[in-house]
């Protein structure tokens, strides 16, 4: 299960380091010290909001959580400015989410926070996850393939990828542009089939996974897992496929020529 506060802590970490946040202090939210009034700099308010974890009738396990970014503007400030600084988090945040854990960010309209006497926005950024366990009528799954995972080799059921080209979309809310599509380049989700009793991503975290086919060697690399799904092949032998996002890959003939 993912941590809310440890998964908070990584993106504020970012967050300082990006040049649209120099100067911008961050704050617990929930800490019993109060913020300076009136408020003379920009900060920004962290916590995690709502919490939810859900499991139907299917068995599946979904877990949700909140993150929340308060950003207060300095008296001397305006909405414009404090917009601007909003449109900047949202899209740090996207920047940073290189591991595909963010499933939703939005920004609120902009309120006035009667206690501090100033103007402040709201960036919400929902991480996900989820376990979905499923019995299909027939999986041909007869034989294995071997794989390397962190540099040691297992054997799995099945390894397919897909790529695609990742995107993120900025929105000029205050100047009133068209939305603009920025590249963050490929994207590969891969899946890998493997039975329960030889799981070698029971611990979770993030892995280096490399596998042969047709000639060509595939391995990717900082995977981490997204999805899975539990079931029995047609053998009745219970396996696990897994669903890994990453954006590093690396292509390259048996031989050791480099494709991509």
């Amino acid at each position: 299960m993912l941590r809310p506060e440890n998964e908070l802590d990584l993106f504020v970490r970012g967050l300082k380091k990006l040049e649209s946040f120099k100067g911008v202090r961050f704050i617990h939210a929930r800490k019993p010290i109060m913020p300076e009034k009136p408020v003379e700099s920009f900060f920004v308010a962290c916590s995690v909001g709502t919490v939810h974890k859900e499991k139907n009738t299917a068995g599946n396990r979904r877990f949700e959580a909140q993150l929340e970014f308060n950003i207060y503007a300095p008296y001397t400030k305006g909405a414009r400015e404090l917009g601007v600084l909003a449109v900047s988090l949202m899209d740090g945040l996207d920047r940073l989410d290189s591991e595909g854990k963010l499933s939703d960010i939005k920004i609120s309209d902009p309120a006035y926070d009667k206690n501090l006497c100033t103007q402040y926005q709201k960036v919400e950024a929902t991480l996900l996850w989820e376990i979905v366990p499923e019995t299909p009528e027939e999986l041909p799954l007869s034989s294995t393939m071997p794989i390397t995972v962190n540099g040691v080799q297992v054997q799995a059921v099945s390894a397919v990828y897909q790529a695609s080209e990742d995107v993120y979309v900025l929105r000029e809310l205050l100047a009133g542009e068209t939305d603009r599509y920025i590249s963050k380049g490929k994207a590969y989700k891969l899946s890998i089939t493997v039975e329960s009793v030889r799981d070698p991503f029971r611990d979770m975290g993030t892995f280096d996974i490399s596998y042969a086919l047709a000639g060509t060697v595939r391995s990717f690399a900082g995977c981490r897992v997204t999805k899975i799904t539990e079931s029995r092949n047609s053998d009745n032998v219970p396996v696990r496929e897994y669903e890994f996002f990453t954006r590093q890959s690396d292509f390259r003939e048996e031989s050791g020529e480099q494709n991509e």
